[in-house]
């Protein structure tokens, strides 16, 4: 374990008592921002109690419907992941949030090296989001199966919804819901506190990483982009790691999810063409391509860290 990650994870609490109180936080402020969403949702949407559970009924019911699930989303995501991180990190472990970063910044060329590899990263995806979509589980569990494509369903739909802009004030509140404020507070929360605890107790950074990932995309409640958005958690997992500071791992997040918003608008604009949004079944001549630039860059990244820690 990197020297600077080995002294800065000394200081933390156990990871048992730590890990039960993370999640007693974030489902007090899961709860307290769910209200405070169905409070924005009858407010600036000007419905009713019965309309609150569905956000696909509150969008086609209300004119304002797309500004009162765009709030509540905001108000949910801030409440469910910043919040419980400063609380717990400035009154249980009692530290500066700049402890989570065991290492200063580092060089715009890795910022810019982090982007490559996602740009890199998204055919390989495509192709096990491909895979991930084809799974078919047994017919003694059909109706699970069924559930879990009706959940799916329901949730592009929605997205299909929020990210069809007819202003820019519409697409810029997106960015800051969807990209900025899910990127600063997921990465808080999974790579910043979970990530740090789960390597504090196996003193092996790839189980901290992995295992951090794998609960990042269980909490999105999507099988069928369950492995790609895992594959995408591992990755900002090592970025956090090798560059050994919390915002690397969150404008990656950002870029990500930000490029998914563009990508997605241009192609409702009809400006791109639906195939490029997807990235699915990619031609095996680029996905080796893919793979192996992956694997030379990500090297690269590696010994670019390396040389930068301070």
């Amino acid at each position: 374990m990197n020297l600077n990650w080995s002294k800065n994870l000394s200081q933390d609490k156990p990871f048992l008592s730590s890990f039960l109180i993370i999640i007693g936080i974030t489902l007090l402020a899961l709860v307290i921002g769910n209200v405070l969403g169905m409070v924005a949702i009858i407010t600036v949407g000007g419905l009713s109690l019965e309309n609150l559970g569905d956000f696909n009924s509150v969008l086609s019911s209300s004119p304002k419907g797309w500004w009162a699930v765009m709030v509540a989303q905001g108000l949910a995501a801030f409440f469910t992941f910043i919040i419980p991180v400063f609380v717990y990190w400035k009154y249980i472990e009692k530290r500066e949030l700049a402890d989570l970063s065991p290492n200063k910044f580092p060089a715009f060329g890795i910022i810019l090296l982090m982007f490559l590899l996602q740009l890199l990263l998204s055919p390989i995806n495509g192709e096990i989001q491909a895979w991930n979509k084809a799974i078919d589980l047994p017919d003694s569990l059909q109706s699970i199966e069924d559930f879990m494509k009706n959940s799916e369903n329901a949730m592009a739909d929605l997205t299909e919804k929020l990210t069809k802009f007819d202003t820019i004030a519409q697409f810029l509140v997106a960015f800051l819901v969807i990209a900025v404020l899910a990127g600063v507070g997921e990465e808080l929360l999974f790579r910043g506190l979970l990530q740090r605890k789960l390597m504090l107790l196996f003193k092996n950074h790839h189980i901290g990483i992995w295992l951090a990932a794998i609960f990042f995309s269980a909490i999105h409640f999507q099988f069928y982009g369950f492995f790609p958005r895992m594959i995408l958690g591992a990755a900002l997992g090592y970025f956090y790691y090798f560059t050994g500071n919390i915002w690397v791992p969150i404008l990656g997040h950002i870029f990500n999810n930000g490029l998914a918003i563009v990508i997605l608008h241009l192609v409702n604009k009809k400006l791109i063409s639906s195939e490029f949004e997807k990235m699915e079944t990619v031609p095996m001549p680029y996905l080796l391509s893919s793979i192996i630039l992956f694997i030379g860059t990500f090297w690269l990244f590696i010994k670019k860290t390396d040389s930068k820690k301070s």
